[in-house]
């Protein structure tokens, strides 16, 4: 959980200032606006939530400081932990660096070489489409109907031998970001892509991270009933705009 310690200790300072004024759990993403109006999300892993009809023990009482929200982002539970991160994010994806992101698909700006092998890391069929005819190797715990798949347990094998990589930013909520980048070691190129994604290059410039695809709620009264009706990120992007922004180094 290296990164997110260092996106902790990096945004400390502002998560202390701030307030939750409204926390959302949906059963696919999760918003939390905080008192200057920045909202953040983060994917809801809702099929590892605890048993039971309360999947959140301290639910109606978590508005408040918005540091003791970011606090959970280390938690084992999944939705605990998705709350945290989508805490941070809204501290992070306010910050000038990010505002100034470009609206952008990732698929189109990968740095791609008709010999790379590719790892997605998490199955997004935008990108695959345009990746298409490439030498592609899936990795994806939900198999739906895509080609090329390898099951997790050959991540550590097959990820070193990638030269490019699509990586989930749900990877920081389940706590496996920093195993699947050490493994991506010898990438010239990885993408950190969905709206899970925190736009602070700072935290990646020790990684083989290269770009950052997010989003940026512009939108969040519709972003939230989004998340309240069981929207995904298509649904979102009506609220949020999608950006990407380079790591130089």
């Amino acid at each position: 959980m290296a990164i997110l310690f260092w996106m902790m200790r990096e945004l400390e300072d502002e998560l202390n200032k701030r307030k939750a004024v409204e926390i959302r759990v949906g059963l696919g993403y999760t918003g939390v606006q905080l008192d200057d109006g920045s909202m953040g999300l983060a994917y809801t892993f809702r099929h590892n939530t605890r048993h039971g009809c309360s999947v959140v023990n301290n639910a109606g009482a978590l508005r408040g400081p918005a540091i003791d929200l970011a606090k959970m982002a280390g938690s084992k539970d999944a939705i605990q932990a998705a709350i945290g991160l989508a805490t941070m994010n809204a501290v992070a994806n306010s910050r000038p660096e990010a505002i100034s992101a470009e609206n952008k698909d990732v698929a189109d700006c990968l740095d791609l070489r008709d010999s790379d092998k590719i790892a997605m890391v998490g199955f997004f069929a935008p990108v695959a489409d345009k990746l298409a005819g490439r030498d592609v190797t899936v990795f994806e715990l939900d198999k739906g109907d895509c080609h090329c798949k390898e099951p997790i347990e050959r991540q550590p094998e097959l990820l070193p031998l990638m030269d490019v990589a699509v990586v989930t930013s749900t990877s920081l909520i389940n706590h496996t970001a920093d195993g699947l980048l050490y493994n991506l070691s010898n990438a010239r190129e990885v993408a950190l892509l969905g709206p899970s994604t925190p736009l602070m290059p700072s935290l990646f410039i020790d990684t083989t991270v290269t770009l950052l695809a997010g989003m940026i709620v512009r939108d969040a009264p519709l972003a939230f009933d989004i998340i309240s009706q069981g929207g995904g990120a298509q649904k979102l992007s009506a609220a949020a705009d999608k950006v990407l922004l380079r790591i130089n180094r």
